[in-house]
Order: C-alpha cells, then sequence, then structure tokens
C-alpha cells in the first residue's frame, strides 16, 4: 500500500498523565450528538486503520450504558476475564491485531460468559467509573488512544474531556436534516470544550447501483455545513438553511450522479476533512463476525475511505502537535501569590490575567470544593491565614482545555478552564462586577 503516518505522529506532545494514561500522545474523541448514527463502527475501523499504518493504537469504549466494543470486535479465545497487574495494579487490555482494547463491557459483572447485564447507575457514578477505567488501564505507550465517546453532551462526554484530556475530535452524522442538526450541538459543545475537529464523517451517505450510479437513499447530505460550522468560530444560528456549497451540487436526495462526477465532489470535501461512507453489504457482514471492516475487507470502498481519513488523522493530529505549543501559559507568581494566565497566540496573543491563587482554589467548580467552600464561607475563610496561604504545588495541562491543579491543601480534583480563569480574574479585579 505504501502509506504511512505523518511525520512526527508518533511524538508524545499531550502526555496525558492521569493513571495509565501516561505515554499517549494522542487521544481522539469519535463523538456524536445521535445514537444508531455508526459512532462506534467509525471508532473501530479508524482505530484499526491507524494500527495498518504502523501506529501504536489504543481503543476505549467509554459507553457505560451501551457498550459497543464487546459486539464488533471478538476478542482471542482466554482473553476474559481482564486481569490486573499486581506491580502497577493496572488493568492489562485485551488485544486484537495489535490495538489494544478496553470496554466496560469487558468488565462488568458475567462478561466473561456472556451474561453481562444492564449497567444501572446515575450521571456521577457512570462519569467515575468511566474516569477509573481509562485511568486504571495499562496501555503503555501509544501513538493514538482512540475513545469511542457516548452519544449527547452528558456527564460521560464531560469527563473524558476534562479529566482524561481530548486532544482532538471526530464527529460521526448521517445524511438528513435531524442528524445534522444534533451533530452541530455536538460541534458546538467540542468548541467550548476547546477540543479540535479532525474530520466530519457522514454514514450511510450513498449507495451505488449495478449501472455505476450514486443515489442518497437517506436524504440530502449536510456535510458541507457541518464542515462550515467546525471551520468557523462564530457561526450562523440558521445555518441549516443555507443552500449547500456549489461544490456540492447535484448530491440532494432523488437525484442520482455518475460515480465520476460524484468522486471530484468526494475528493474536495475529503480535502476540508469531510468523509462519506457508502453504504454495502460488507459492514453488516463485519457486524455478525465481530471482525472490523478494514481487516475482513481490505479492497472495499469503506475501507479505502477509512484508509485515507485515518492518513488525514494522523497529518492533522501531527500538525496539532506544533501548534499545542503555542498553548496558554498558566504558572504560579510566588510574589504577589497568584496565578497567571498568558495568551501566547490566536485572537488573545499577549493578554495575561492574574488571580490570587486563594480566588481560584474557592471558585473550584468540582463538588468537593463546592462543598468545602460553602462551608468555610461561615467560618470566614477570607480571613484565614491558612486559606490565604494555598498555593497551586503542580499544575498540568488538559488536553486543549484547561489545566489541572494540586494544591498545597492536597486538593487535586478541580480542573480549571482558560475561560474560567480568565473570566474570574477579571471579574476579581473590579469589585463592580463580582
Amino acid at each position: 500500500m505504501g502509506a504511512r503516518l505523518a511525520e512526527g505522529a508518533s511524538l508524545r506532545w499531550a502526555v496525558v498523565s492521569h493513571g495509565g494514561v501516561t505515554a499517549v500522545s494522542h487521544v481522539i474523541g469519535v463523538s456524536s450528538c445521535k445514537g444508531g448514527v455508526g459512532k462506534s463502527t467509525v471508532a473501530v475501523n479508524l482505530a484499526f486503520a491507524l494500527a495498518k499504518l504502523g501506529g501504536r493504537v489504543g481503543l476505549f469504549d467509554a459507553d457505560l450504558y451501551g457498550p459497543s466494543l464487546p459486539t464488533l470486535v471478538k476478542l482471542p479465545d482466554g482473553s476474559l476475564p481482564v486481569l490486573r497487574s499486581a506491580a502497577t495494579k493496572l488493568l492489562r487490555p485485551p488485544e486484537v491485531s495489535g490495538v489494544k482494547l478496553m470496554s466496560f463491557g469487558f468488565v462488568a459483572k458475567g462478561a466473561s460468559t456472556g451474561t453481562a447485564g444492564a449497567a444501572l447507575v446515575r450521571g456521577p457514578v457512570a462519569s467515575s467509573t468511566i474516569q477509573q477505567l481509562a485511568s486504571g488501564t495499562d496501555w503503555g505507550e501509544l501513538d493514538y488512544l482512540v475513545i469511542d465517546l457516548p452519544p449527547g453532551t452528558g456527564d460521560i462526554m464531560l469527563t473524558v474531556c476534562q479529566s482524561v484530556g481530548l486532544t482532538s475530535a471526530l464527529v460521526v452524522s448521517t445524511p438528513g436534516r435531524l442528524a445534522a442538526t444534533d451533530a452541530l450541538k455536538g460541534l458546538d459543545m467540542l468548541r467550548q470544550m476547546r477540543v479540535p475537529v479532525l474530520a466530519i464523517v457522514e454514514n450511510l451517505a450513498h449507495f451505488t447501483d449495478p449501472a455505476n450510479v450514486r443515489h442518497r437513499l437517506f436524504g440530502r447530505s449536510f456535510l458541507p455545513q457541518l464542515l462550515a460550522r467546525a471551520r468557523t468560530d462564530e457561526a450562523e444560528a440558521a445555518v441549516l438553511a443555507a443552500g449547500a456549497p456549489e461544490a456540492a451540487a447535484g448530491l440532494d436526495a432523488g437525484e442520482g450522479v455518475t460515480v465520476g462526477a460524484a468522486e471530484a465532489v468526494e475528493a474536495a470535501l475529503e480535502a476540508e476533512g469531510g468523509f462519506e461512507l457508502p453504504i454495502e453489504p460488507q459492514l453488516a457482514d463485519t457486524l455478525e463476525t465481530g471482525l472490523p471492516l478494514v481487516l475482513a475487507y481490505p479492497n472495499s470502498a469503506s475501507a479505502a475511505v477509512f484508509l485515507r481519513l485515518a492518513l488525514q488523522v494522523s497529518a492533522r493530529a501531527a500538525a496539532l502537535r506544533h501548534a499545542s505549543e503555542n498553548s496558554p501559559e498558566v504558572r504560579y507568581r510566588a510574589s504577589d501569590r497568584s496565578v497567571v494566565l498568558r495568551f501566547l497566540s490566536g485572537r488573545m496573543e499577549g493578554r495575561e490575567y492574574a488571580i490570587s491563587a486563594h480566588e481560584l482554589r474557592a471558585h473550584s467548580r468540582d463538588a468537593k470544593s463546592v462543598s468545602q467552600t460553602r462551608s468555610a464561607v461561615g467560618a470566614g475563610v477570607a480571613d484565614d491565614d491558612k486559606n490565604v496561604g494555598l498555593r497551586p504545588d503542580e499544575i498540568s495541562a488538559v488536553g486543549n482545555y484547561g489545566v489541572s491543579i494540586r494544591w498545597s491543601d492536597g486538593h487535586r480534583s478541580a480542573i480549571y478552564s482558560y475561560e474560567q480563569i480568565a473570566e474570574l480574574a477579571t471579574r476579581t479585579s473590579d469589585p463592580g462586577n463580582k
């Protein structure tokens, strides 16, 4: 084949330092705001395509309520139950074709006998479970950890973005206005979490008949509009009402086009990060056998799309490595006991915000800090010398979103976004805005 990962793709530029996820270069989330669009299928085949290109890859199924990995990938005999290393206390993930795998479906009660039941847990417990599973797995050194995220914008999605630290993401949708509307919500959330979108995949995009004509069975493609939203900071609320770009003309439902004409548009979309997966019977076969499509049918049209997607993900992830060198800087200034945020590039380049360490700690948004702060307010925390002397002992970047801080009082579960630090610094510097 000759295709290889992008230059520098394996360099460890954004190491995530949470338990077993200590030597992972790129943490890539595969997201959708709607269930049933093929997100898990895309995540699985992307992971195995990256491995075929020479990457060291892990695949984490972060859907506690509906884990798909046990169905999509058949494990070798003897892989279950998952064992814990006596030395590191970390779970040893099963491997298939060199890809390390982990899912709640592998460790739930009854998993080794195929009788695992439903996970009846509330949001906070589910988020904690997923966080522990991600950090409690011995991933080793990886170029890519692909995370199959649950649909929506709920607790688990936030936990993975903030605690595990996504460095980038893909969004999966299907044709039609309804799926595109939900995908837009996912894009907006990723933007707020400062997670760059590497690509958008439209599943079930088209079907090719025996006459070599393509048909859009499930409606109009909104891939160009989704790409426009992913590439702009300020998008119009009525983006879906706008006409499709000229490049996508002739691809609406009910208007068949020849494969040759469609491929020109397809190439233009892929250059912008948009990928269309065709409808193929081979994909249904892989769901029955538990073997990823890129391995079972390497010469299929869908496998070719997955390989092109993997190459682009590799190239764009490598480019992000260089861009990350200009991420905002957060440091502690001992002279006035302040945490200082400085933007090194972008529209806020050169701006600096400072907030007292005590104020920042008091405004932590995690549940434990909120409880402590409420108790301390009644005890006069503002005048307590011990609390005023709080300082960060360690500041660590969390993806592209913000920083986690280990405080001198031992507290370390809080995560502060760059926007939160800037907002608090502005408010506390102007008493009238409090």
